[in-house]
């Protein structure tokens, strides 16, 4: 077996892919224990679908591999940048594992607003008490992969009665390394983490916590900055990870934009909203995914808030930049109110070039009526032009 090959096919196919491979592994008689492939096979344990947790679970099982204290008893220890993100690229590389860098004057966390009457944004300093219970882990009584999951002609074998009791860590290994977060953290390892995390509970929480904050390595906290959040959803996770929104490493931004995504609260909208105009694509492809998971209405009221913060350009910007990508017409009339500013005019006036429609068109001639700088009536008068010729290209392309 080509087994550089499977591990490569494992790491960067689809969830249904992934899962048609590890049957044909787990039906194939030819498959042995292999440290790359063993590598992958552990990671796609933490696979968010079932169906190739399952199946990842019956390989090891078939391979009688037994979860290892430390990755280095099987075969050497793994490189953990790609257990994180797969191989990196040679400009990836060159990425230094520094203490995390982050900016206060760049790191804008929210300010108290709640969503009833008040202009400003809620204090992150003193969350509130909140349960922090973890998700029950599902129990070896769980109903297999779904004909979803698996073609209905592999039904019959889902059927099957599979013990993977063995594979999962033992209640001792979990609470010895839970000890070692807190005597020991210059000796965690990545597999470590995977192994509390998989099981969490709440006497894992704080020494998890503090791990985090106290951790140089951008690897593990990468890692943690995508799951403390979506183990732990609560707006302290959310006071602990908004910093890391800053990192200097945009491996570290993406994964802690996924695991706040889930913490829906106007902080974590507002939080997401300053990052739409990121260098990295990936940090704006997450934040776009992430906002999306906001109700449409809640996210228009979010927004309108923000552009009534006077005073607080950089709040005003991130909400200009949140209209422009979700390419909301609704607040058009509020983006009126930042003509005054020089600064925010200009941000308020791509909006509308940038979601080019009839509305704005209105919009924009109605102001005109009430300006007096007459460079602004020109550079209104100019995108009105550019907003028609495009609207009128776009009708002529349909047709």
């Amino acid at each position: 077996m080509d087994y550089k090959q499977i591990a490569f096919d494992l790491k960067t196919g689809n969830a249904e892919s992934i899962a048609k491979l590890l049957k044909t592994l787990f039906e194939s008689d030819e498959i042995s224990t292999n440290k790359e492939l063993f590598e992958v096979l552990y990671d796609l344990k933490f696979h968010t679908d079932f169906g190739v947790k399952f199946w990842a679970k019956k390989v090891l099982n078939k391979l009688e591999v037994q979860y290892p204290k430390r990755k280095q008893e099987f075969d050497g220890p793994p490189p953990p940048e790609e257990l994180i993100e797969g191989p990196q690229t040679s400009e990836e590389s060159q990425i230094p594992s520094p203490e995390p860098t982050l900016s206060s004057e760049q790191t804008v966390l929210p300010e108290e607003m709640p969503l009833s009457e008040q202009a400003h944004l809620p204090d992150l300093t003193v969350p509130p008490e909140r349960d922090t219970s973890p998700e029950q882990a599902p129990s070896s009584e769980q109903p297999l992969p779904s004909e979803q999951t698996l073609p209905p002609e592999e039904t019959a074998l889902s059927e099957q009665t599979v013990s993977c009791e063995n594979l999962a860590p033992s209640e001792s290994l979990v609470d010895e390394l839970i000890k070692k977060l807190s005597e020991n953290p210059d000796d965690v390892l990545l597999e470590d983490l995977k192994i509390i995390l998989e099981r969490p509970h709440d006497q894992a929480k704080e020494p998890l916590f503090t791990f985090f904050k106290n951790c140089t390595d951008s690897n593990l906290l990468s890692f943690l900055a995508k799951n403390l959040g979506k183990t732990y959803p609560s707006e302290e996770s959310l006071l602990l990870l908004a910093p890391f929104l800053r990192h200097e490493d945009s491996r570290v931004v993406a994964n802690t934009i996924e695991g706040i995504e889930g913490i829906i609260d106007t902080r974590t909208f507002v939080l997401l909203s300053q990052l739409f105009d990121h260098p990295d694509n990936r940090v704006r492809s997450n934040v776009a995914v992430a906002i999306a998971r906001f109700n449409s209405d809640d996210a228009m009221a979010i927004i309108e808030r923000m552009l009534q913060l006077h005073g607080k350009t950089h709040m005003q910007f991130s909400a200009c930049y949140a209209i422009r990508e979700l390419k909301e017409k609704r607040l058009f009339p509020k983006l009126v109110d930042l003509f005054s500013d020089p600064q925010l005019f200009r941000e308020a006036l791509k909006v509308f070039l940038a979601v080019p429609c009839n509305e704005g068109v209105e919009v924009l001639q109605d102001a005109l009526q009430e300006l007096t700088d007459e460079q602004q009536k020109f550079s209104i008068l100019a995108s009105i032009d550019q907003i028609l010729k495009f609207i009128e290209e776009a009708d002529v392309s349909n047709s």
